[in-house]
């Protein structure tokens, strides 16, 4: 309930902040190249969740450990 409260703002916020730096011909590219990246991101974070559950045990790192050292590398 609360990842949807906090997550229902985003789309229309992140078109508004490209209105205010692109003009009108170049903002329909920008919302779409958003639009895609986020379908993108869908498709592969699961394909990602599992190969880093699979990493369980590798280079002496539990999973929760090394997701946050991936993510605190990247």
């Amino acid at each position: 309930m609360f990842l949807g409260l906090a997550e229902g703002g985003i789309f229309p916020g992140a078109t508004y902040y490209v209105s205010l730096w692109y003009p009108r011909q170049m903002q329909a590219k920008r919302v779409s190249l958003f639009t895609s990246a986020a379908s993108i991101a869908g498709a592969f974070s699961g394909i990602l969740a599992y190969g880093i559950e699979k990493l369980d045990g590798c280079v002496q790192l539990t999973v929760w450990n090394f997701s946050r050292t991936l993510m605190l590398n990247v």
